[in-house]
């Protein structure tokens, strides 16, 4: 998440990763820091494929953060972080979307550790 990198949150409490999704779901934009440094970006296409129209009901997000799942402004955001750590094992996620005549949307999503 390079928008970490970006965020001036001085003396911000609260959940830093639970606030880095929502601004990512806040500027409606699969990349959200615009020029980036760090990638080379075709303006043409990040225009016509990186904008997100509508809160998604689930938004994976990896990085090099923890792993975390957590709903964010009606959203389910999920990162996994990595699948294999050096020699070890590391994690995934595990995502399970069914059908539930009482409610809109029912998520469930948990971190596996291999």
């Amino acid at each position: 998440m390079h928008i970490s990198q970006e965020e001036i949150s001085l003396g911000m409490g609260g959940d830093k990763l639970a606030r880095l999704a929502g601004h990512v779901l806040s500027q409606q934009c699969y990349y959200p820091l615009w020029p980036t440094t760090q990638l080379p970006v075709d303006a043409t296409l990040w225009a016509a494929h990186a904008q997100v129209p509508a809160t998604p009901h689930i938004m994976i997000l990896p990085s090099n953060f923890r792993y975390f799942v957590k709903e964010v402004n009606g959203c389910v955001v999920v990162n996994p972080e990595h699948l294999t750590k050096g020699a070890g094992g590391g994690t995934f996620a595990r995502i399970l979307v069914a059908p539930d005549s009482n409610k809109p949307i029912n998520i469930g999503a948990q971190i596996v550790r291999i």
